[in-house]
């Protein structure tokens, strides 16, 4: 059979699976084969795999343009070896589905606790799983090979399963309802996953130690998370990407897209990623043209990336190996400057990070110690003996000192010395005497080195019961750094539990169900009376409030992937109003948060207490 019936045949029969599974079936329906969704569909053999690569992408200076000149399209001879990495499958909470969800975590050959590496979350394609990713596209064996060489740096790969879903247990086929549920991974990756790789291997912290590429579905997710959120991973990929980031339609159905082609960029949320790869097979019967599609929005958006063609590739190894075998040389090697995304700002930003409840931080324990540690001889994990709110707690145990407790750093670029803020934490015991006393207490150095210990609450708890140790103005010591705060006991070593611990801004008063009430500070320094206008031709919003006596200037903020981030804050005191850019996505919500300087401050606390919803028309 000629080579071009033969493509024309196979087309056909993707075609015909591609309708298939557009049907709502479960994931192992009976008589259909979901594997090759998730792990690819193979070439013929005769395809002329891994000739001209096509340099495309816009990239011109940096790593990025460093590969277009070092992308080969196949894997060279020698460079994959016998694996031999660790894989550890693990079990982590989800927060935003309330559910525990699977990954498997790729530990490098040379793996100790005693140095801290890098970590890359390697995607799977829809209908897969966290397994999909461990075997049969190279991952551990390009991973053995490149460090083994020295060619790339020492890291740990994560293989999750993307499905993210408070409502379904599994996907329903590959329809609009399923694709959505696979978006959701972004909130489960950075507010849940990530965390807790951090919490449980050693990890290094920040952007430029953490990169992000998949295959398939898993590159469309990747890419989606990359370009939502560049300010936690600094290495972007995607193999073969699939359709729906942005409106399109193939043999499955209609995309309404995450985003409009005008908005395929990096928010302004940080510097961009310093690699941003895409790679696509031109025999790809899948996802088609797609990922050339994806890099033709991006150049034509400005946005810096390099896009690799694999001649002859499909939907398989053939492009994602080739593609991995260059992600993998240069993640981690930039110098962790990136190139700005977005305005620059001379004044702090409107909000710092509060989320959707006004906290700066919230440790419920439902799933991990969320950063606490044992101070001295004490020991902590999570309990279900008794919890405050949620179903676990964290369980302080082992102790021989009273001061030996359960103990949380603060991060010093949202808790600053001399700043007040309002911390709180549920405290309980089940052994001992009737009634014992508990310290909530910060420990911090000072500016001669000295370690220092204030008081933040006191109060005495009655055995089998929860009290709240909380103090909504505490202001940390001028000077201090390395600041931590912790729960102890008065004189005591019986074994107790926390809860709820939480820490937020200034005046917050955080009630003992878990909810908070900022305060009201005298005189108006916060818009109010907000209202919304629609613009259903043009995909608008306006925003009109009432003016804030002796305000400086106004700005907006929108709640994105578990944050506040800023949009604009140069809004003139003069103006009450404020028009969003043209074409926003319709049927996309989102919370809105307007707030005003006065006095050279903002008041970001009822700002967020006074945020609207709005759902773009």
């Amino acid at each position: 059979m000629k080579s071009s019936r033969m493509k024309k045949v196979l087309s056909a029969t993707v075609a015909l699976m591609m309708i298939g599974a557009s049907l709502p079936l479960a994931a192992n329906a009976a008589g259909f084969d979901w594997s090759g969704f998730a792990g690819g569909f193979g070439t013929t053999g005769n395809e002329n795999i891994g000739s001209d690569a096509g340099n495309g992408g816009n990239a011109q200076s940096g790593l990025n343009a460093k590969i277009k000149n070092d992308m080969p399209t196949t894997v060279p001879g020698g460079v994959e070896q016998s694996s031999r990495c660790k894989v550890e499958n693990k079990t982590y909470y989800c927060k935003y589905t309330g559910k525990n969800k699977k990954c498997n975590v790729i530990l490098p050959p040379n793996y100790t606790s005693s140095k801290k590496y890098p970590v890359m979350f390697v995607l799977h394609g829809i209908m897969g799983s966290e397994n999909d990713m461990v075997s049969g596209m190279g991952v551990q064996e390009l991973m053995t090979g490149l460090m083994a060489s020295g060619k790339a740096e020492e890291f740990i790969v994560v293989t999750p399963n993307m499905f993210t879903s408070k409502t379904m247990n599994g996907p329903s086929g590959i329809n609009e309802e399923t694709c959505k549920e696979y978006d959701n991974f972004l909130y489960d990756v950075t507010e849940s996953l990530l965390p807790f790789i951090k919490e449980n291997y050693s990890v290094k912290e920040g952007r430029e130690n953490t990169a992000i590429t998949g295959f398939s579905m898993g590159g469309r997710e990747a890419i989606y998370c990359g370009l939502m959120r560049p300010d936690v991973f600094g290495y972007v990929g995607g193999a073969c990407p699939a359709p729906g980031i942005t409106p399109g339609q193939d043999s499955f159905m209609v995309h309404p897209g995450c985003m409009q082609e005008s908005e395929m960029k990096f928010r302004n949320v940080g510097p961009e990623p310093e690699v941003f790869m895409i790679t696509g097979g031109t025999n790809d019967g899948v996802v088609g043209t797609f990922p050339q599609q994806y890099s033709t929005i991006l150049t034509r958006n400005g946005v810096n990336h390099v896009y690799q063609s694999i001649p002859g590739g499909g939907h398989d190894a053939n492009s994602v190996k080739p593609h991995l075998y260059t992600f993998m040389r240069y993640a981690f090697k930039g110098d962790g400057s990136g190139t700005s995304s977005g305005e620059t700002h001379d004044d702090p930003p409107v909000i710092t990070n509060p989320d959707e409840n006004g906290w700066y931080f919230h440790c419920g324990f439902e799933s991990t110690a969320d950063g606490f540690t044992g101070r001295g001889s004490a020991s902590v994990t999570t309990s279900n003996s008794t919890a405050y709110a949620g179903s676990k707690s964290l369980y302080v145990s082992g102790r021989q000192s009273a001061w030996n407790g359960a103990s949380y750093s603060l991060d010093s670029s949202t808790f600053k010395a001399g700043n007040a803020y309002s911390f709180s934490a549920m405290v309980s015991y089940l052994e001992g005497d009737s009634t014992d006393k508990f310290h909530f207490t910060m420990q911090y150095t000072d500016g001669s080195g000295t370690t220092n210990y204030t008081k933040i609450a006191t109060e005495t708890v009655s055995k089998g019961k929860w009290v709240q140790l909380a103090n909504k103005n505490f202001t940390i010591p001028a000077g201090a750094s390395n600041v931590q705060i912790y729960v102890e006991t008065d004189s005591s070593t019986t074994s107790f539990y926390v809860d709820e611990v939480i820490g937020a801004p200034a005046g917050t008063t955080i009630g003992e169900s878990g909810g908070s009430n900022p305060q009201q500070p005298s005189g108006n320094t916060y818009p109010t009376n907000i209202k919304v206008n629609y613009n259903t031709q043009y995909h608008q919003i306006q925003f009109t409030w009432n003016a804030v006596p002796n305000a400086q200037n106004y700005g907006i903020a929108v709640y994105l992937a578990g944050k506040w981030r800023v949009q604009t804050q140069s809004i003139s005191s003069s103006a009450t109003s404020y028009v969003t850019p043209k074409n926003l996505t319709p049927g996309m919500s989102y919370k809105v948060a307007i707030a005003a300087k006065v006095n050279g401050k903002w008041d970001s606390a009822n700002a967020i207490k006074n945020a609207v919803s709005v759902t773009v028309r």
